[in-house]
């Protein structure tokens, strides 16, 4: 396997792995403020 090679897959791999989180934290947010919604989580009062 060629250098240029292996690093378009690690630059590939990159962006996706990127990608992916970022539609975790997307979800999570929706299911935070969702459980925030119906009484289910508060938010800290400091």
């Amino acid at each position: 396997m060629s250098k240029d090679f292996y690093q378009e897959i690690k630059r590939i791999s990159g962006e996706e792995l990127k990608e992916l989180l970022s539609d975790l934290d997307n979800l999570l947010d929706l299911y935070r403020d969702t459980l925030m919604g119906e009484g289910y989580l508060t938010s800290p009062d400091y």
